[in-house]
């Protein structure tokens, strides 16, 4: 989602928290996380808009069944988890140099208990870049600090 917006709609005999979202892209969404700001602090819903639509939610509406666990685990790395799956962008040591680039390393589907990763690198490495003239390159996952 491009763009999110808090509307505080007057309501009787308190505002009701409403969120409005505009599907930019052109793509239809089921239960896309759209993270705002509400009082200082961030919160996360789960909306469902059709491509290029605009909807006004109530906040009652988009509180999603399920959190999010999102555990730091070093400096730059951390894991996403619900029931389903567990994605994880911690560090790793390749060659006894420390990777942190917080890029995707695996990807753990909990119903039929299988991992996908690429070894030794990682499943999304992200832009490399080699200057002219020099025999190796290096990406973001070489970045210290990134």
């Amino acid at each position: 989602m491009r763009r999110r917006d808090l509307l505080l709609a007057a309501a009787a005999p308190a505002p009701v928290a409403r969120l409005r979202v505009k599907e930019t892209a052109g793509l239809a969404r089921i239960n896309e996380p759209v993270s705002i700001n509400i009082n200082g602090e961030q919160q996360t819903f789960f909306v469902t808009i059709g491509a290029r639509q605009t909807r006004t939610f109530r906040l009652e509406q988009v509180t999603s069944c399920e959190t999010l666990q999102v555990a730091q685990t070093d400096l730059v790395g951390f894991t996403v988890e619900n029931s389903a799956f567990k994605a994880d962008h911690s560090k790793q040591l390749l060659n006894n140099a420390e990777e942190d680039s917080g890029t995707l390393r695996a990807l753990t589907y909990k119903p039929a208990d299988v991992t996908l990763r690429r070894t030794p690198n990682r499943m999304h490495w992200a832009p490399s870049f080699q200057r002219p003239g020099v025999r190796a390159y290096t990406s973001i996952a070489q970045w210290t600090p990134v």
